[in-house]
């Protein structure tokens, strides 16, 4: 089988310290798609980026997998609507045919010492330096033109830093930068589904600070009415919902 033109894993912090989940971003061998997830969750959410193709029209969106609703209809636990979470059509303009296509946020104040599984640590991972206490590193996914030039030597001291670049079966380049950024306000939706996944929690008997940091939590959000709209996911501890302040020292 052919490898992919685009795969990519990487994390932030350091695997023998705190640390977030590996995340993976990879392309589709003969189409112009390409997928983001944290591994842990591979199989149930993911981030899809498709390409117009006959029968399809160009659209994003985050979601859960087919894989995961076929499981949840085997439990009867699945009540019906669309399995996705937040849809759009293109990524934002940067100028110079750039775009940018999706965000993962790395809080600092979320990165936990917990143990990796045996996969990941087999696996060849970027790993980033974390943004300074109290900031976020934030992952910006973006598609360059194929023969644009890529700077790949950037400094690596937490601000601005180079993952992985990579190209898709029609050529552009796809490439991951990151930047440490001030965390920015939560918004009401974000505020609303975190206290509703405390309340959950609790429901089940479990208080959120008690929790293993190895439950992580994958947080959507959308930001518009900016002058760069942004979509992407917020990784956090699920311990943090009961104890904001907590924070890895």
């Amino acid at each position: 089988m052919a490898p992919r033109p685009f795969d990519c894993c990487f994390g932030v912090g350091q695997p023998d310290g705190c640390h977030s989940m590996v995340w993976k971003v990879w392309a589709a061998r003969n189409t112009d798609d390409v997928f983001i997830t944290a591994r842990w969750l591979g199989g149930m959410i993911k981030a899809t980026l498709h390409e117009p193709r006959p029968g399809l029209r160009a659209e994003r969106h985050v979601g859960l997998t087919g894989e995961h609703i076929e499981l949840l209809k085997s439990r009867q636990l699945w009540l019906g609507g669309s399995r996705h979470f937040i849809r759009w059509e293109g990524g934002t303009e940067l100028g110079n045919g750039q775009t940018l296509e999706f965000v993962v946020r790395f809080p600092t104040a979320e990165l936990r010492p917990f143990p990796l599984s045996q996969s990941d640590l087999a696996r060849k991972v970027v790993w980033l330096t974390p943004a300074p206490e109290g900031q976020v590193l934030e992952v910006f996914l973006l598609y360059a033109p194929s023969r644009a030039q890529v700077r790949t030597e950037l400094p690596t001291d937490g601000g601005t830093q180079f993952v992985c670049v990579g190209r898709l079966a029609d050529g552009r380049q796809v490439l991951l930068v990151a930047s440490a950024q001030p965390d920015r306000p939560k918004t009401d939706q974000s505020l609303k589904l975190m206290q509703d996944m405390a309340e959950r929690f609790r429901l089940a008997g479990k208080l959120p600070s008690s929790l293993d940091d190895r439950v992580r939590l994958t947080v959507i959000f959308e930001l518009e009415g900016t002058s760069v709209g942004m979509r992407g996911f917020t990784e956090m501890a699920a311990s943090s919902l009961g104890n904001p302040e907590l924070v890895c020292r």
